[in-house]
């Protein structure tokens, strides 16, 4: 799935997009796992970062992938926004005191995070 992973350009500054969009469980953790791997190339603090989970679905297994993810790379986004959720999937991500923006689409996520 690399052409889910792939660097934008938004106001001058490269944001990485990792698009878990309408993806099921087997897709999204294998997307998981394919982030964890770009993400840990770089230095902490070094990049900017928007994940895309708009119509996914979400288990236990993914729960276990995202926070093993998360264990291995957190320090590495300067700043992390989220894209795609809400109600009760904003309640669970909250769960994971993520520190991400909840954005309300692509264009608030972006223009939030050139400001960071």
């Amino acid at each position: 799935m690399p052409d889910r992973i792939r660097w934008i350009e938004h106001k001058g500054a490269k944001i990485l997009l990792v698009d878990f969009s309408h993806l099921g469980e087997e897709q999204f953790i294998q997307l998981i796992e394919e982030s964890r791997v770009e993400l840990i190339k770089h230095e902490e603090g070094s990049l900017l970062f928007v994940a895309d989970i708009t119509g996914s679905i979400t288990s236990k297994e993914v729960t276990v992938a995202y926070k093993k993810m998360k264990a291995e790379t957190e320090r590495v986004p300067r700043a992390m926004s989220i894209v795609g959720t809400t109600g009760v999937s904003r309640l669970l991500a909250n769960l994971f005191k993520t520190g991400a923006y909840f954005a309300k689409d692509m264009d608030d996520a972006k223009d939030w995070l050139v400001k960071q």
